[in-house]
């Protein structure tokens, strides 16, 4: 199904496998934004909510990747909303480039056809409003942390709400593997020690980038989780 209720005000959002997440209190924020054909749902779910899609304040990007960005131009003209993000994946000078490659795709992508593909693949940090860090505490949904989760990209985050006990964590994790897949992540050290951290959380429910939430055996996922990669660190 294309739309889940996770709880009574957060909802979870697919669209060609990617999901995004709806916070509804009394403001609205929207965690990650898919792609632009994903907007439509979003503007459905808030009615059958009995609340306007211009009431959308903030949309918090866990990382800087296609199928997590490519909605915000048409969210951007649903409602005045501002933009989220760790500015380090989105500081695309120098042909900095937030994808797995090393210098085959920074090359790759100075090439003049793939340089326009590049652009509107990618956000640059002159779109981010609020530059997010590591331990900031943001009010929406009760007290949402953002931790820094370094791994699947340089400057990805994964964000907590304590009240409720919800993770989301962007691509930070891979519901099947674990850890993010190696073709798809820049440094799966980071991305394992980023796992470890996440481990130490009070968490009930997991919300996943791609993939349906775990509402019943987070903790124990999570546990699992941190043992594995730990005995390999061992070994």
């Amino acid at each position: 199904m294309p739309i889940i209720q996770v709880t009574p005000n957060v909802y979870q959002i697919t669209d060609r496998r990617a999901n995004m997440f709806l916070l509804i209190g009394q403001k609205i924020t929207v965690i990650d934004a898919a792609f632009r054909s994903s907007v439509p749902l979003v503007a459905q779910t808030l009615q059958e909510s009995g609340r306007s899609p211009r009431d959308i304040e903030l949309v918090i990007l866990t990382h800087n990747h296609l199928d997590h960005t490519g909605g915000i131009g048409e969210l951007k003209k649903l409602a005045p909303l501002k933009i989220a993000a760790n500015k380090v994946d989105f500081d695309i000078r120098d042909g900095f480039i937030p994808m797995p490659g090393g210098v085959f795709t920074r090359t790759l992508f100075k090439l003049p056809l793939f340089s326009i593909m590049g652009r509107r693949m990618l956000l640059d940090k002159t779109m981010i409003d609020i530059e997010l860090s590591d331990g900031q505490v943001l009010t929406e949904n009760g007290g949402l942390q953002v931790i820094f989760t370094p791994g699947h990209t340089p400057g990805s985050i994964s964000l907590y709400a304590p009240e409720e006990k919800i993770l989301f964590v962007g691509d930070a994790l891979n519901k099947r593997y674990g850890l993010p897949l190696r073709a798809a992540s820049m440094n799966n050290q980071q991305a394992a020690r980023s796992i470890l951290k996440l481990a130490e959380l009070d968490v009930n429910i997991l919300c996943f980038g791609h993939g349906k939430p775990i509402k019943v055996g987070a903790a124990i996922y999570m546990r699992n989780l941190a043992e594995k990669l730990q005995e390999k660190q061992k070994d």
